[in-house]
């Protein structure tokens, strides 16, 4: 007998339903894929404009000047929302330069936004923030307050941590270095 060489239907269709359960599982990942690459693309975004906003809050909040205690009008004043002081790393005026300094969290919708103002300067958006965005003020013993300063005897007194922290916010924790000018030279700067 003659023994015939080729692919029989029985072999062709199993080729034909492998190739079809194996084109599904790449075409299904290649979807997610392209999913999450569209994700990541969007937090990379976010976290690329948020990087100058957190060096900025640095800058100005990290440069904090303490004043005389009897020149409250100039002194680092804090709440759970908002920040005032004095600084020679402002972002809207000349570097070096002394300058007020406002810092303000206001609720946006669902959201958090955070606005810059400085004297002379309109308020500034720096940043929005999902769910709530709070400061807290940290003494050098390391106690945490959410108004500064916590008692009047330490008017003009810098905290030693500022925390910006919040519901979906990685924590931003400035280390303020004590710098102090003196009453009248303060006035004369500014």
């Amino acid at each position: 007998m003659k023994k015939m060489s080729g692919v029989t239907l029985m072999e062709l269709l199993v080729v034909l339903v492998l190739i079809g359960f194996v084109s599904t599982i790449v075409l299904d990942s290649a979807g997610n894929i392209g999913i999450s690459l569209n994700r990541l693309n969007e937090t990379y975004e976010e976290i690329r404009e948020e990087i100058p906003v957190r060096r900025w809050l640095i800058d100005v909040i990290g440069s904090s000047i303490a004043v005389a205690r009897k020149d409250t009008v100039h002194s680092f004043k804090g709440t759970a929302n908002y920040v005032k002081g004095i600084t020679n790393m402002s972002i809207l005026g000349d570097p070096g330069k002394v300058e007020v300094f406002f810092i303000e969290l206001e609720p946006v919708g669902e959201g958090t936004a955070i606005y810059y103002e400085q004297i002379g300067f309109e308020k500034v958006l720096l940043s929005k923030y999902s769910g709530k965005v709070e400061f807290s003020f940290l003494n050098s013993k390391g106690e945490e307050f959410v108004e500064w300063p916590p008692q009047r005897a330490l008017d003009g007194s810098l905290p030693r941590l500022v925390v910006i922290d919040g519901d979906s916010v990685t924590p931003l924790i400035v280390e303020i270095k004590q710098r102090r000018i003196p009453m009248r030279d303060l006035r004369d700067t500014l």
